[in-house]
């Protein structure tokens, strides 16, 4: 092999090299871009029921979680004639900050303001800031249970959540 043969080989090797290097350092970057992990916190049958959700706190114990209401609709009236069902759903990594009166989740390196403590005269209340969002849909389903088949309106609700190594991100 003669030293021009071997000079083109060497900037074949390199121009390789430095191709690979720059896609092992963009790659995950680009993968944890928009890397969330959708978590079910709560799925069952509704029938004439309503669903909501909202995140809740024990601001004395620094505790935080997510309520999962169902109300009993009342045909042909718009106010609720019943008093809502509640579920509690823990959340791991999901807990409130005394200090800064905000409900934190974190996963490893990810730290992510949900929710943050508001007063409106003498009370308070959680607003929450869209970073993990609580999503609260039905969908029908066929349901066949051997003998017929029937369809039935399945509700539910789960918590959007950055996966572990994404940057924190906080709302102040």
């Amino acid at each position: 092999m003669n030293a021009h043969s071997q000079g083109k080989l060497w900037i074949k090797k390199m121009t390789f090299g430095v191709a690979l290097a720059v896609g092992a350092f963009s790659l995950p970057v680009a993968l944890a871009a928009d890397s969330t992990a959708s978590k079910t916190l709560f799925e069952r049958p509704l029938q004439n029921e309503d669903l909501a959700a909202h995140f809740d706190v024990n601001r004395d114990l620094g505790r935080a979680w997510v309520d999962v209401e169902v109300t009993p609709e009342t045909p042909g009236s718009y106010i609720a004639a019943h008093e809502p069902i509640e579920f509690r759903r823990s959340v791991d990594g999901l807990y409130y900050d005394q200090a800064t009166k905000q409900v934190i989740y974190r996963n490893g390196t990810t730290q992510v303001v949900c929710a943050e403590d508001t007063s409106f005269l003498w009370g308070k209340s959680l607003k929450e800031t869209g970073q993990c969002p609580l999503s609260v849909t039905s969908e029908t389903r066929q349901v066949d249970d051997g003998f017929n088949g029937h369809q039935e309106t399945i509700g539910k609700v789960t918590l959007e959540l950055p996966a572990s190594g994404n940057q924190a991100v906080s709302s102040k």
